[in-house]
This record gives structure tokens, C-alpha cells and sequence, in this order.
């Protein structure tokens, strides 16, 4: 058992890149400093484009992703993927009521909660803590990113026109998101963009 789970951590969350609405606006930060937004392409192994709002289409690599988000703002809480291990990142994730935090243990348990209060050096819920130490991973499940048009209704606050917002956002589906991993360097630095 403790083997199933800890090969189904080993999803990064790349393939979030491959599921989520392709052609509507994403936030790609990059390792060198730059923020590009843009419209999400087809992405494969390694590489995604990018068509931003020049016009230009940009082909990113893995190796130079830090953050890609589906806000502006590409908060820890935005994030579709994230290419790095960031303690940072878990404290900042703030998922919300139907969106959930998984942690798996170095001795291959997992948890899975509902807004944990994280610290600098562990992890608790309702009286049970985890101390960082213990902790191998930890993965922010939240809902997939909205379509345009959901986006749309959201603004407007119209939102049962679309049957994906009815049951409490059920319909729109969840993907995991790799925020921290013990056998990654890790990397607190503030993401901004120059």
C-alpha cells in the first residue's frame, strides 16, 4: 500500500498542463525572473507554448518553469504546476472549503485535510500535527481552472447557468498540484516578476 502512494506522489502535476482548458489566459513564472502571460498551447514531456498577448508564441520548458497559474497574480493558491519544492508555497495554498491538502509521510501515510494550519516546521489539523520532518510530500488538490465563459459567470455572479458550479463545484473536476517534496531542494524565495 505504502508503495501505491508513493508512486501516485510521483506526479509532479505536469500533466495538469496537458487536462486544464487549453487557449484561455495563464501565468508562466520562469526561473530567470520573467512573468509572461499568455494562452495555453498544446504541452508534451518537456515544453509547452505559449501565445502571448503580442501575439507571439513562446515554447517553454519544464527546466525553466517555477509557477504556471491560472490568475494574474499566480499565487501559490492559482498554481496549475509548480517547479519547485517550496515550504512557502504550502503555507500560501489557502484551499478553500471543498478544495483539500494532501500530505504523505516519509513512512508512506497519508493524510488528507482541510485548510491545516502550517507552520515553520509542521503541519496540524483539529489536534493532529505532523512535524515537517516526517512529511515527504505535500500536494494542493484544487478544482480545475474555469473555462472563459465560467470565468465569465463568475464575474457576473451568474454562475448556475453553467451545470459545473452546481454541487458545490463537483462538476468541474480536481487536480493535484506538487507544492513540496523532501527529495527536492527547496526553494522559499518570493516569486516576482522583472
Amino acid at each position: 500500500m505504502a508503495t501505491l502512494m508513493r508512486a501516485a506522489d510521483a506526479n509532479d502535476g505536469w500533466g495538469n498542463l496537458k487536462e486544464v482548458t487549453q487557449g484561455r489566459q495563464y501565468t508562466v513564472r520562469l526561473r530567470d525572473g520573467r512573468g509572461e502571460q499568455g494562452r495555453l498551447g498544446p504541452a508534451g514531456a518537456q515544453s509547452f507554448s505559449l501565445r502571448t498577448g503580442s501575439g507571439k508564441d513562446l515554447v517553454v520548458t519544464r527546466a525553466d518553469v517555477l509557477r504556471v497559474s491560472d490568475r494574474a497574480a499566480a499565487t501559490a493558491h492559482d498554481a496549475i504546476f509548480s517547479g519547485r519544492s517550496s515550504w512557502l508555497d504550502v503555507r500560501e495554498a489557502y484551499p478553500s472549503l471543498t478544495e483539500r491538502i494532501r500530505v504523505v509521510t516519509k513512512r508512506g501515510e497519508e493524510r488528507t485535510w482541510i485548510q491545516p494550519k502550517v507552520s515553520d516546521d509542521s503541519m496540524s489539523v483539529e489536534g493532529t500535527a505532523i512535524s515537517k520532518t516526517d512529511i515527504q510530500s505535500v500536494s494542493y488538490l484544487r478544482f480545475r481552472p474555469y473555462t472563459d465563459r465560467e470565468e465569465d459567470l463568475v464575474r457576473e455572479d451568474v454562475r448556475l447557468l453553467s451545470p459545473r458550479f452546481w454541487f458545490n463545484g463537483l462538476m468541474l473536476g480536481k487536480i493535484s498540484v506538487l507544492l513540496y517534496s523532501s527529495g527536492m531542494p527547496e526553494d522559499n524565495s518570493l516569486l516576482r516578476c522583472r
